[in-house]
């Protein structure tokens, strides 16, 4: 985030993720490029008041969206390395 806004590489960025270790990334960031905007997409499951109020806009995924952005299993990466999800998933 912080190499995209000071290339200028974008206006804004969408982080996505529930974890509040963000935050202090978040907080230099609107220190260092406050004409930038940054959002949050929480995953399913996963949201915190201090990352909606630290950002421009915020949004939750469904269950649906969640099982939607899942890669396949086993994934085949460009280099042939098989990947398998943990059974847990």
């Amino acid at each position: 985030m912080m190499v995209a806004f000071a290339t200028d590489a974008c206006d804004m960025a969408v982080l996505v993720t529930g974890d509040t270790d963000m935050a202090p990334a978040i907080r230099a960031a609107r220190r260092a490029f406050v004409e930038k905007r940054i959002g949050i997409l929480f995953p399913y499951g996963r949201s915190h008041d201090e990352l909606r109020r630290l950002t421009d806009v915020h949004r939750r995924t469904s269950l649906k969206q969640c099982f939607a952005f899942h890669l396949p299993d086993p994934y085949v990466t460009a280099e042939g390395r098989t990947i398998a999800k943990p059974s847990g998933w």
